[in-house]
């Protein structure tokens, strides 16, 4: 098995290093998980922003709604760059990114997707899920 990058995805892993040395705020020593998202609130809320002017807030998202249509491949080597580089990712978004987008994406109507969608990858919009047990 040969897991090195083919050239396509070694052309895209030097985009995302250099987009993410040039565009992402840097991580303080020491603080990870929750804490690095907190920590410095306001630049991480300028770098998900530019994140989502190329896509890659939603990476798995078709274009026509504001993501990037990239592959499984190369969702791997964004996440796998965002994570080398301790750049923040906004997991305050995930319901809405991960799981409600997606599903409006697929079963929604045209309405509901101009209604929710842009919310959702601005960030303006913050989904939540509720539980309740009996």
């Amino acid at each position: 098995m040969d897991l090195r990058d083919s050239e396509e995805e070694a052309s895209f892993r030097t985009e995302v290093k250099e987009f993410i040395s040039r565009e992402a705020p840097k991580a303080k020593k020491g603080v990870s998980g929750e804490e690095a998202l907190t920590a410095n609130w306001e630049a991480n809320q300028a770098w998900f922003k530019k994140l989502a002017a190329k896509g890659w807030i939603a990476p798995a998202w078709p274009k026509e709604y504001g993501g990037a249509s990239l592959t499984t491949m190369q969702q791997f080597v964004l996440n796998e760059e965002l994570a080398l580089n301790r750049a923040a990712r906004p997991m305050h978004l995930i319901i809405g990114l991960g799981m409600a987008g997606p599903t409006i994406i697929v079963h929604g109507t045209e309405e509901q997707k101009k209604e929710h969608l842009p919310g959702m990858l601005s960030g303006e919009d913050v989904w939540c899920q509720g539980y309740s047990e009996p």
